[in-house]
C-alpha cells in the first residue's frame, strides 16, 4: 500500500510540474485552464498521496531478546584484593643518645629597598587625538560602504524597471491598437500585436527567472529587492496569460474570457504596486531618504518614458 501511494505521489508531482510549464499537457482539451488550477488540483493530489504514503509506512521492528540471552546471568565484577598488612616495627630496647643541639646563627640585617621610579605621565591630549583620527577613519569607511550599497540598489532598480518595461510595452501597444479597430487597425493587426505581447511577456519572465540580487548587500536590503523581483516575475507571467486569453477572445468572444482578462489585469496591477513598494523600502533600508527614493524612481520612469517616445518616433515612416 505504501508503494502505491508513493507512485501516485510521484505521478501527481510530475503532472503538477508539467501543468506549470504548459497547462494543456495535463488538462487536455479543457478550455480556460490556468496554472492556478494546476496547483489547486495536482498540488492537492500530491499532498494527499504524500500523507497516505506516510500513514501506510510499516512500523519499525523492535529488537527481541532470545530465551538463551535472557537466561544467561550477568557476570559479577570481581572485587579488588586488599593489600597485605606489614608488621609494625618493634621499639628498641634502649633509646639512642640524643645528638648535641647546634646554636642558631646570628640574625642578619634585612636590606632596605630603594624607592621605585615614578611612572611617566600619560599624554591625554595625544590619546584623544589618536581616538579622533580612528573615529574619522571609521566614519569614512562606513560612508564609503553605504555609498556602494546605494549604488548597487540603484543599479538593481534600473535593471528590474528596464526588464519590466521591455515585457510590458508590447501589451500596452496591443491594447491601444484594440481601441482603434475599424479606424486604423484591423482584428488581424490586433491579433499579431497580442502575439508579440505574449512573446515579450514570456521573454521577460525568463529574464526575471535568470536575474539574481547581489549577495554583497545587507540582508534586509536583499530581502526587499528579492520581493520586488518576485512581484515583477509574477506580473510578466500574468501578462503572457492575458495576451493568450485576448487571442482566444478574438477568435471566439465569450463573457468568461472577458471576465478572466479583467481579473488577470487587476492581478498585474497589484503585482506592480507590490514591486514598486518593495523597491522603495529597499532604497530606504540602503540609506535613501523618502524624497531621494521617490525622486530616483521618478527619474527612472521618466527616462524610460522618453526612451519609449524616441523609439516610437524612429519606427514611424
Amino acid at each position: 500500500m505504501d508503494m502505491l501511494f508513493f507512485l501516485l505521489c510521484g505521478a501527481a508531482l510530475l503532472g503538477m510540474l508539467l501543468g506549470l510549464i504548459h497547462p494543456p499537457l495535463v488538462f487536455g482539451r479543457v478550455q480556460g485552464t490556468t496554472r492556478k488550477q494546476v496547483l489547486r488540483w495536482y498540488g492537492t493530489a500530491t499532498l494527499a498521496c504524500l500523507i497516505g504514503f506516510m500513514v501506510a509506512l510499516p512500523p519499525v521492528p523492535q529488537p527481541v531478546q532470545t530465551q538463551a540471552e535472557q537466561a544467561t546471568p550477568t557476570p559479577a565484577k570481581p572485587e579488588p584484593a586488599e593489600p597485605a598488612k606489614q608488621p609494625e616495627p618493634q621499639p628498641e630496647a634502649q633509646a639512642a643518645p640524643s645528638a648535641p643541639v647546634a646554636e642558631a646563627p646570628a640574625k642578619q640585617p634585612e636590606p632596605v629597598a630603594s624607592p621605585a621610579a615614578p611612572a611617566p605621565a600619560v599624554d591625554v591630549a595625544k590619546q584623544a587625538e589618536e581616538q579622533a583620527a580612528k573615529e574619522k577613519v571609521r566614519q569614512a569607511e562606513e560612508a564609503k560602504k553605504q555609498a556602494e550599497v546605494k549604488a548597487t540598489v540603484r543599479r538593481v532598480m534600473n535593471d528590474l524597471m528596464a526588464m519590466d518595461k521591455a515585457a510590458s510595452d508590447p501589451s500596452v501597444a496591443a491594447r491601444n491598437m484594440l481601441k482603434s479597430v475599424g479606424k486604423t487597425a484591423s482584428l488581424g493587426d490586433v491579433y499579431g500585436a497580442m502575439k508579440r505581447a505574449k512573446a515579450a511577456a514570456d521573454d521577460g519572465f525568463s529574464r526575471f527567472m535568470d536575474y539574481s540580487v547581489p549577495n554583497d548587500l545587507p540582508q534586509d536590503v536583499r530581502d526587499k529587492l528579492g520581493a520586488a523581483l518576485r512581484a515583477f516575475r509574477q506580473g510578466a507571467m500574468v501578462r503572457g496569460d492575458i495576451a493568450k486569453a485576448f487571442m482566444k477572445w478574438l477568435d471566439t468572444p465569450k463573457p468568461s474570457l472577458a471576465n478572466e482578462i479583467k481579473e488577470q489585469s487587476n492581478q498585474v496591477t497589484m503585482d506592480m504596486l507590490a514591486a514598486v513598494g518593495s523597491i522603495l523600502e529597499a532604497m530606504k533600508a540602503a540609506g535613501y531618504t523618502d524624497a531621494e527614493a521617490t525622486a530616483a524612481l521618478g527619474d527612472v520612469s521618466g527616462q524610460q518614458a522618453v526612451a519609449g517616445k524616441t523609439k516610437a518616433k524612429r519606427k514611424k515612416p
